[in-house]
Protein backbone atom coordinates (compact mmCIF):
# COMPACT_ATOMS: atom_id res chain seq x y z
CA UNK A 1 0.00 0.00 0.00
CA UNK A 2 1.52 3.30 -1.15
CA UNK A 3 0.23 5.36 1.78
CA UNK A 4 1.76 3.05 4.39
CA UNK A 5 5.06 2.97 2.49
CA UNK A 6 5.11 6.77 2.21
CA UNK A 7 4.36 7.19 5.91
CA UNK A 8 7.17 4.80 6.83
CA UNK A 9 9.57 6.54 4.45
CA UNK A 10 8.66 9.98 5.79
CA UNK A 11 9.14 8.78 9.37
CA UNK A 12 12.50 7.24 8.51
CA UNK A 13 13.72 10.45 6.88
CA UNK A 14 12.46 12.60 9.75
CA UNK A 15 14.04 10.33 12.35
CA UNK A 16 17.39 10.41 10.54
CA UNK A 17 17.68 14.11 11.39
CA UNK A 18 19.52 14.70 8.14
CA UNK A 19 19.15 18.10 6.55
CA UNK A 20 20.30 16.55 3.26
CA UNK A 21 17.15 14.45 2.96
CA UNK A 22 13.54 15.46 2.73
CA UNK A 23 10.33 13.67 1.97
CA UNK A 24 8.29 15.02 -0.94
CA UNK A 25 4.78 13.64 -1.19
CA UNK A 26 3.99 13.22 -4.87
CA UNK A 27 1.17 10.72 -4.51
CA UNK A 28 -1.31 13.18 -2.98
CA UNK A 29 -1.39 15.24 -6.15
CA UNK A 30 -2.43 12.15 -8.11
CA UNK A 31 -5.34 11.18 -5.86
CA UNK A 32 -8.94 12.33 -5.57
CA UNK A 33 -10.71 13.11 -2.28
CA UNK A 34 -11.37 9.41 -1.77
CA UNK A 35 -7.69 8.53 -2.02
CA UNK A 36 -8.03 6.91 -5.45
CA UNK A 37 -5.97 7.66 -8.52
CA UNK A 38 -7.56 10.49 -10.50
CA UNK A 39 -8.94 8.79 -13.64
CA UNK A 40 -7.31 11.35 -15.96
CA UNK A 41 -3.91 10.12 -14.78
CA UNK A 42 -4.59 6.42 -15.43
CA UNK A 43 -3.68 4.74 -18.70
CA UNK A 44 -6.25 2.48 -20.33
CA UNK A 45 -4.46 -0.66 -19.14
CA UNK A 46 -5.01 0.33 -15.50
CA UNK A 47 -1.42 -0.38 -14.59
CA UNK A 48 0.41 2.61 -15.95
CA UNK A 49 0.23 6.39 -15.68
CA UNK A 50 -0.50 8.90 -18.42
CA UNK A 51 2.06 11.53 -19.36
CA UNK A 52 0.04 14.13 -17.46
CA UNK A 53 0.64 12.20 -14.21
CA UNK A 54 4.39 12.41 -14.71
CA UNK A 55 4.13 16.17 -15.24
CA UNK A 56 2.22 16.37 -11.96
CA UNK A 57 4.89 14.30 -10.21
CA UNK A 58 7.63 16.52 -11.60
CA UNK A 59 5.76 19.63 -10.49
CA UNK A 60 5.42 18.19 -6.97
CA UNK A 61 9.11 17.33 -6.84
CA UNK A 62 10.12 20.81 -7.98
CA UNK A 63 7.76 22.42 -5.51
CA UNK A 64 9.12 20.23 -2.70
CA UNK A 65 12.67 21.21 -3.65
CA UNK A 66 11.79 24.90 -3.72
CA UNK A 67 12.22 25.21 -7.48
CA UNK A 68 9.65 27.30 -9.27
Amino acid sequence: DIDRFNTALKDMITESGSAARRFVDVSSSLKDDGGNLIPDFAAEDGGHLMKSAYYEILYSLCEGAGVR
